[in-house]
């Protein structure tokens, strides 16, 4: 069984913090609302998915770095700052783990 990557689990962590209705905003701005230049992603892809089925989604779609970022982005518009800040330090935090563990 492959081990899921740290990022995945800030990701779910934090749309598991979402309730029903900010969980249901949010994937509407996924497929809505086209952040910079990222392509949203079709409805289709997020009708009836999961906390960690959309977190999958958003990792395909955009990739590590991008997924946090747009993540960020839109728990910001949906007015979840809290959630965002801490996803924003643990990923910061996750990144300089392991550099550290490279180095």
């Amino acid at each position: 069984k492959m081990k899921t990557p740290c990022f995945h689990r800030l990701l779910l962590e934090s749309l598991e913090q979402l309730r029903t209705v900010d969980f249901q905003k949010f994937q509407w701005y996924l497929t809505e609302w086209v952040l910079q230049s990222f392509k949203s992603i079709p409805r289709s892809h997020l009708e009836h998915a999961s906390r960690p089925e959309t977190v999958t989604r958003i990792v395909e779609r955009y990739g590590e770095d991008k997924a946090v970022e747009i993540t960020i982005q839109i728990l910001r518009e949906i007015g979840n700052n809290n959630e965002a800040e801490k996803l924003m330090k643990a990923h910061s935090g996750d990144k300089e783990r392991v550099l550290i563990a490279i180095s």
